[in-house]
């Protein structure tokens, strides 16, 4: 399976809230690796936001 780099402009704001929310020492998202690293931790927590983003698109289309 094959990679890309995704680039995208948002928000001082909504970037700021979602750094500090997955990188924070401890925090939710990296309590279960203590080991793991911020910029692991923000790759990891796109790439859910981003599935979690088109599985309930697919679940509203079959909803139809």
């Amino acid at each position: 399976m094959g990679t890309k780099i995704l680039q995208v402009k948002i928000s001082d704001t909504l970037y700021d809230r979602f750094h500090g929310s997955v990188t924070e020492p401890g925090g939710l998202w990296r309590s279960k690796d203590k080991k793991e690293t911020a910029q692991s931790a923000f790759q990891s927590a796109v790439e859910v936001a981003l599935k979690e983003f088109l599985d309930s698109r697919d679940k509203k289309r079959t909803a139809r």
